[in-house]
């Protein structure tokens, strides 16, 4: 099959839920193999599964083959990966019979090879990586004497190793190090579209999210992911739409589904339209789901807002510079890890609101359907949670969980009653702040972008009258 130079083409996602269980956790080496082996035949079928439906490219989620495992239970998954190489124009396939030998210790890199091969389909998937090191030569290596890197790898349509990524921002992972230097890596598998590759908290990064936008112009993004809920700013599906939506690209990205950690939420987005997307917090059932969407890989373009129609006497109204203190009173509360500073709405079902941090000044112009509910508008600027490197100024309007309590505004919502008939947020940010658009609708819900118009310059998000109720609406911003 010959895909070279081709404009569209079908993208797959698998939200996968991991077989393990706790007594793996405690059992010898075989009991992990065993895990691994059921992972790996789920992962089969999935691919089969999305070949059948046309797809090009399939992507698995972070930690989706072994799950969540500290430094030492989750060296026996751990996978001695080479560099893709090339042998004259081809890169080497693990898969072929001349290879076995070589590509003995990454049996899940051979596995994955075959696959690929066998339903001519590119597969990226995320491993464990382990890297010998000498102590005495290296002051960086480990006590045990070994780099362990949280690795996704890339197979092309017929089983050659194209691509290696070691994940740069960890999460609160032990059981991994931090790669020497952060990678910007690209591959363009035999169907002729170039993708970006990152690893869930990558996304919220400069090197090599914005990075590979800026410096390589890369287009498609595939993103294996084991995002935590986020609610009720960071969502998973929430942030991935409105990543592709600031940047202009198409995102595929795969969530492990692990609802001991409230890890849910995969999709397929076009410059913010979702294609196709998973969000399921219910523990009844097995959480996996194969997702399948069409893409254009050049002509990701911004869509259309109704809202610069319907909307532009609220933006004339909230372009002009915020007050320097909130209308009403304000209050501090607990929201993603940080300090929010709050002021609720009042009781009127049309109005403003402002409110500061610090240098940095929220407005709100609103107008909803009833004011049975509590909901408040929050500015931050500072550091996220324990990470010192990564700077947010956000403009937030959320409801709260509680109508009584204000303590608890900022906490997370996964049910609202009140619709808005419009609103427009807009913020004194600073020139440098990258802006990302978020909305969050009544049952953990996404807003097309035609029904909402964001302008980067004037650092304003105005809604369309949207049909379910809100329960978030912000900018986010990173510096």
């Amino acid at each position: 099959m010959s895909f070279v130079g081709c404009k569209r083409y079908t993208a797959a996602v698998v939200e996968y839920e991991p077989f393990y269980t706790d007594k793996i956790f405690h059992s010898k080496e075989e009991a992990f193999q065993k895990a691994l082996l059921i992972n790996l035949r789920e992962f089969a079928k999935w691919t089969k599964l999305a070949a059948q439906r046309g797809a090009n490219i399939i992507v698995f989620p972070e930690n989706g083959l072994f799950g969540f495992l500290n430094r030492d239970l989750v060296k026996p998954y751990l996978q001695h990966l080479p560099e893709p190489t090339k042998i004259g124009n081809q890169y080497e396939i693990p898969c072929a019979q001349a290879n076995i030998e070589k590509f003995n210790d990454g049996p899940v890199l051979q596995f994955l090879s075959c696959l690929a091969a066998r339903y001519e389909i590119a597969i990226v998937a995320n491993v464990g990586e382990v890297q010998p090191c000498n102590r005495m030569l290296d002051n960086d290596c480990p006590p045990d004497k070994q780099f362990q890197y949280n690795t996704n790898i890339v197979l092309d349509t017929d089983g050659s190793f194209i691509a290696k990524y070691r994940k740069e921002h960890l999460f609160f992972e032990p059981e991994y190090d931090q790669p020497a230097t952060c990678e910007n890596i690209a591959f363009t598998p035999s169907f002729g579209v170039t993708f970006g590759i990152m690893t869930c908290f990558d996304i919220l990064y400069n090197c090599p999210a914005v990075t590979l936008i800026n410096k390589y112009h890369i287009k498609n993004f595939v993103i294996p992911m084991a995002w935590m809920k986020g609610i009720p700013l960071l969502q998973s599906n929430q942030y991935q739409q409105a990543w592709s939506r600031s940047h202009g690209v198409n995102v595929i990205a795969a969530n492990v589904h692990f609802l001991r950690a409230d890890m849910t939420g995969s999709g397929i987005y076009s410059s913010g339209l979702v294609k196709a997307w998973y969000y399921n917090n219910n523990s009844s059932r097995n959480g996996s789901q194969l997702l399948v969407a069409e893409l254009d890989s050049e002509d990701s373009q911004p869509q259309t807002s109704l809202c610069r129609y319907l909307m532009i006497n609220y933006t004339a109204v909230a372009l002009e510079p915020p007050p320097s203190h909130s209308k009403g009173q304000t209050f501090q509360s607990l929201m993603m890890h940080n300090i929010y500073n709050f002021v609720l709405l009042d009781k009127t079902k049309q109005g403003q609101a402002s409110v500061c941090f610090g240098t940095l000044c929220c407005h709100l112009q609103f107008e909803r359907d009833q004011t049975s509910e509590m909901f408040a508008l929050a500015a931050y600027d500072g550091p996220y949670y324990v990470f010192k490197n990564f700077h947010l100024q956000v403009c937030a309007l959320v409801k709260c969980n509680s109508n009584e309590d204000k303590r608890k505004c900022g906490q997370p919502v996964y049910q609202s009653q009140t619709i808005f008939k419009s609103l427009t947020i807009s913020g004194t940010f600073s020139n440098k702040t990258v802006l990302y658009p978020t909305s969050l609708l009544d049952g953990i819900r996404l807003v097309q972008p035609q029904l909402t118009h964001f302008d980067p310059k004037l650092k304003v998000l105005t809604e369309c009258p949207l049909n379910n109720p809100l329960i978030s609406a912000a900018l986010i911003g990173r510096l």
